[in-house]
């Protein structure tokens, strides 16, 4: 077998270099006058130019049937007296050629067991007994065409010899090479197969098999003609067509897709699994359908489209490694140049031509195939370097990171020991600002004849964010109180707490004959002077207590809910919204506060909160909200206020199950006795 093709080559290449001049230039090449017709050979003729040659289908009803072509010739003086071939190219499907009425030779098989001879061309030796050398000769060429009908190449007449040498050529660039492509595709594929098999982990390997196995297969269309069990015309043409030409192909457009994507490292996505399976499986329904070879090379064109589609995912699997910078994607498209190249190089051919030579594309493919091939060798011969490399040095290697390992679990430890002692120091340094901050707030809740107070305050970090106070007359009354919360947590705004407790203290009980609001107004000025370059701000309501009515100012706070014991209607006072001003301790804000008034008779309450109640979230990142607030509240409200609150904070804790509470919480009910 490897002698025969070696034998090929040396004439291929001999055909192109050394073959006798004289005899290439003495060809009659038959290439005016011809006629054809689709009645028989008695006709009628009609005129026919060689270019349609191509697509002789068309000239038939239906693209199915006979059709006969015509021509007179003469045998000029230089060809007289030789043995003479006739050259028809590669015809499809099945061609009888008559010179003289007398029969020369036939390719393919006509019905009802039509088949072609792939891309073997046609060359028939002429009888010097059947020719006129005074004067014309005619020749017919009956061709049986179904969805596809050509001759390829200029028929022309020339010296056995001469075409002889032509014809090994052109079989040996058309078909016999493809017959050897194939039988090294299939040895490929089987080699990366047991690579894969060896080394699972590189699927790149198994896709790569896979797309050499069934490229082999899907070459059968070219080298049909080198297959002698099927070319004996036992089997179905159609049938030939639709496993070959058409499932080989789906699958190996599959699986180059498959290659692309492990060769960059990707997984396909739950849903472009899906499309593509659909794609295949619905390409493949397609090419099974047709009953007969017209219905089905219009099929498949329709099934081409789906494999350009299903290509097209591979397309966009490239542009996202070209935007990971993906430093293989370089590789995959140079990788892809031949059998791009061959796509673009067809496209101008047909322009030029009006022929769409899909021969062309082929090569590409095949080269393509060779071109990984040489990729993939290269990267397996630089991984067994590296794991000779890693056998040699091995040990000198563990040493090496062995004590690379000591020295960093050295200091490891040491960054350990540090942390740690950071750790203890930063517990303590909490512990004792949590301590001086419960010295200096009152945890006691005032006693007033006027007024019941119920209060609930838990920190965060130890040390609060959350601010309460209570501030009296010189009689010892209850004259107003105000809850604040200082964003930030941890020591900072717990200190920011104690320094902003003394500044509305101190405003409060100076500003007794001056309005809430500029009270307010005062503490926002003091903040921002005394707290510096401190970026923590807070919000808060500020209340100041009459005998029938109170007066708030909120600056930025959640609204409290009020409680109206003569209506038994619980409200959000949020509709006094047009009070609500902008926080305090933020500047280079507008700093304008409001007041408003609210009566209160006995047993009103009004239920004060900060926002670490509402914002608390469940698993299911579900806040508490107002809502559950207002239930909470809702329900309790026959209770008394210290019993109220301890039933609110259980239906809370309820709520966030597990789930950890990642703010300060205080919630104070006033009720008016």
């Amino acid at each position: 077998m490897i002698k025969k093709f070696i034998f090929l080559f040396l004439l291929l290449f001999s055909s192109l270099f050394i073959s006798c001049k004289n005899e290439t230039e003495n060809r009659l090449y038959l290439n005016k006058n011809w006629q054809y017709s689709t009645e028989g050979t008695s006709g009628p003729f009609y005129d026919i130019s060689i270019r349609d040659f191509s697509r002789l289908a068309n000239k038939v009803e239906n693209k199915k049937g006979y059709i006969w072509l015509k021509c007179n010739f003469t045998i000029p003086e230089e060809l007289q007296n030789q043995t003479l071939t006739c050259y028809l190219g590669v015809t499809k499907v099945a061609d009888k050629v008559f010179i003289n009425d007398k029969y020369v030779g036939k390719s393919g098989f006509f019905p009802p067991k039509e088949f072609t001879s792939g891309e073997i061309s046609s060359a028939y030796t002429i009888s010097p007994y059947i020719l006129n050398y005074d004067s014309d000769n005619e020749i017919i060429i009956t061709l049986w065409v179904n969805g596809i009908g050509s001759v390829s190449s200029i028929p022309f007449l020339g010296t056995e010899n001469d075409i002889y040498v032509y014809k090994t050529a052109n079989d040996f660039l058309n078909s016999n090479i493809f017959l050897l492509l194939s039988a090294v595709l299939v040895v490929i594929s089987f080699i990366y197969f047991f690579l894969y098999m060896f080394s699972p982990l590189d699927r790149s390997h198994l896709s790569f098999s896979r797309v050499t196995f069934f490229s082999a297969f899907y070459l059968a269309t070219v080298c049909l003609g080198e297959y002698a069990v099927v070319f004996q015309g036992k089997y179905s043409y159609l049938i030939f067509e639709k496993i070959f030409n058409g499932i080989m192909g789906i699958v190996t457009a599959n699986y180059a897709v498959s290659f692309i994507r492990d060769f960059l490292g990707h997984k396909d996505t739950k849903r472009a699994t899906i499309f593509r399976k659909i794609n295949v499986y619905l390409s493949i329904l397609l090419v099974c359908i047709p009953g007969d070879l017209k219905h089905f090379y219009d099929i498949l064109y329709v099934t081409y489209t789906l494999v350009a589609i299903h290509i097209g995912y591979a397309v966009l699997l490239i542009f996202k490694s070209i935007k990971e910078k993906n430093k293989k994607v370089g590789i995959m498209l140079i990788g892809f140049t031949p059998v791009l190249s061959s796509i673009v190089f067809s496209i101008i051919f047909m322009l030029i031509t009006n022929k769409f030579v899909i021969l062309i594309i082929v090569v590409g493919w095949q080269l393509t195939i060779l071109s990984f091939l040489t990729i993939l060798i290269h990267n397996f011969s630089k991984t067994q370097s590296d794991f000779e490399y890693l056998n040699k040095n091995l040990e000198k290697l563990i040493a090496e990171r062995t004590q690379e390992l000591k020295q960093t679990n050295i200091k490891l430890a040491e960054t350990n020991t540090k942390l740690n002692y950071e750790k203890d120091r930063t517990e303590k340094e909490i512990l004792l600002a949590a301590n001086v901050q419960k010295n200096f707030f009152s945890a006691e809740v005032p006693i007033d004849s006027d007024w019941e107070i119920a209060l609930y305050s838990k920190a965060l970090a130890g040390v609060s964010g959350d601010l309460y106070d209570f501030y009296f007359t010189n009689k010892n009354k209850l004259a107003g109180l105000g809850i604040f919360d200082v964003s930030g947590h941890g020591i900072a705004s717990g200190l920011v707490t104690m320094l902003v407790k003394n500044i509305i203290t101190q405003e409060f009980e100076k500003g007794k004959n001056k309005k809430l609001s500029e009270i307010v107004g005062h503490i926002n000025n003091r903040v921002l002077k005394e707290k510096g370059n401190i970026e923590n701000y807070l919000t808060g309501i500020l209340c100041r207590l009459e005998k029938n009515s109170i007066e708030l100012v909120n600056a930025g706070h959640p609204f409290p809910l009020f409680y109206n014991a003569s209506t038994k209607e619980i409200n959000n006072l949020d509709n006094h919204s047009q009070t609500r001003c902008g926080v305090i301790g933020i500047s280079g804000l507008p700093a304008v506060y409001e007041s408003f008034s609210l009566e209160i008779t006995s047993g009103d309450e009004i239920l004060f909160f900060t926002d670490g109640i509402t914002e608390a979230n469940n698993e299911n990142k579900i806040a508490f909200g107002k809502k559950g607030l207002l239930d909470s509240f809702t329900k309790n409200i026959s209770k008394d206020i210290n019993a109220q609150i301890e039933s609110l904070i259980e239906d809370l804790h309820d709520f966030v199950g597990n789930e950890k509470i990642n703010d300060d919480v205080s919630i104070l009910i006033l009720r008016r006795k």
